[in-house]
C-alpha cells in the first residue's frame, strides 16, 4: 500500500450518503525503474510476557506459545517505458500458537458420575458424558475455578439428585492460521487517458477457532477462506478544468465454518 486517506466527515458527493468514514487505500505503481523489497517480521511468545487476564483470570505461569512469522515482497517497473507500468507483490502469515479457551458452570467428571447414577436411563446424561465439555477429550479438558456442587431434580420421574458437582472447564488447542496475499497492479498511460487495473487475490484458513463460542466445550471450528477483489478505472482528460472516470469493481468471499484439528466435533 502506498497511501491511506481517511474521511470522517463533510463527505463529497462522490461518496453518498455515508454515516461512519470513507477509507480510501492507494496500490502502489510500477515506475521507470524497476524497484523490489523483501521483509519479514517474527514475534515470538519467548519475549513476551503474560498479561494481566492470563496471569489472574486463567491462572497461567508462562505464555502460551506462539510463534508469528510474517514475510513477503515485491517487484515494479515498467513494461513499457513512460506508457505501461507493473506492479506486484506476496506475503504471508503464518501463526502457529496454542490458545486457551474457558467456560464455566457445567457438569465436572464427578459431577457427570453422580447424575449417571441418579438417572443411569437418561439419554440425556448418557449424550453429556460423551459429547459435553468433558466428554470432548480434545485439548485435555480440565476443571477451572473452585467447583460447586447443586442438587438436580428429574424433570419427569422426579428423582433428586444431592451433590452434582459443576465448576468451569478449560482447554489448550493449537490455534494456527495460514494466510497468503497477491496483490497484482496495472497502469497503462495514453495521454489523454488513463488506465489502470488491480487485482488481489487472498487465501486464508484459522484452525481450532472459537467461531461459535464453543471452543470451551469441545466445538471449536476451522474457518477457510478465499477472496478475489478485481478493480479498474478509465481516466480521460477533456480539459484542464474537466475529467470523467469510469470504474468497475469486482469481488467474492468464500468462507467456511465447520471442522477442526480434534476429531470433527461439529
Amino acid at each position: 500500500m502506498e497511501e491511506y486517506k481517511i474521511t470522517t466527515n463533510n463527505f463529497g458527493a462522490e461518496f453518498g450518503r455515508n454515516s461512519g468514514s470513507v477509507v480510501n487505500i492507494i496500490t502502489k505503481s510500477g515506475t521507470n525503474e524497476w524497484h523490489g523489497s523483501i521483509f519479514g517480521t517474527v514475534n515470538n511468545s519467548a519475549l513476551n510476557t503474560l498479561n494481566n487476564i492470563q496471569r489472574s483470570f486463567q491462572g497461567l505461569e508462562k505464555l502460551p506459545r506462539v510463534q508469528d512469522t510474517f514475510v513477503g515482497g515485491t517487484a515494479g517497473g515498467p513494461v513499457a517505458k513512460d506508457r505501461v507500468f507493473l506492479f506486484t507483490g506476496f506475503d504471508t502469515n503464518i501463526v502457529n500458537s496454542l490458545g486457551i479457551f474457558s467456560a464455566s458452570q457445567t457438569p465436572t467428571p464427578a459431577g457427570l458420575a453422580t447424575l449417571a447414577s441418579c438417572f443411569p436411563s437418561s439419554d440425556a446424561i448418557t449424550a453429556l458424558r460423551s459429547f459435553g465439555p468433558f466428554g470432548v477429550q480434545g485439548g485435555s479438558p480440565s476443571i477451572s475455578g473452585t467447583p460447586t456442587t447443586v442438587t438436580v431434580t428429574g424433570p419427569s420421574s422426579g428423582t433428586v439428585c444431592p451433590g452434582v458437582e459443576l465448576a468451569g472447564v478449560q482447554r489448550t488447542l493449537d490455534t494456527i492460521s495460514r494466510s497468503y496475499n497477491w496483490p497484482l497492479k496495472l497502469d497503462v498511460n495514453l495521454g489523454r487517458d488513463q488506465v489502470s487495473a488491480r487485482y488481489i487475490y487472498q487465501r486464508a484458513t484459522f484452525f481450532n477457532t472459537n467461531a461459535f463460542g464453543t471452543a470451551a466445550a469441545g466445538y471449536p471450528s476451522d474457518v477457510p477462506s478465499r477472496s478475489h477483489a478485481l478493480a479498474t478505472s478509465w481516466t480521460r482528460t477533456i480539459s484542464n478544468r474537466m475529467v470523467n472516470e469510469f470504474r468497475f469493481n469486482w469481488g467474492r468471499l468464500d468462507v467456511q465454518f465447520g471442522g477442526n484439528g480434534i476429531g470433527n466435533t461439529i
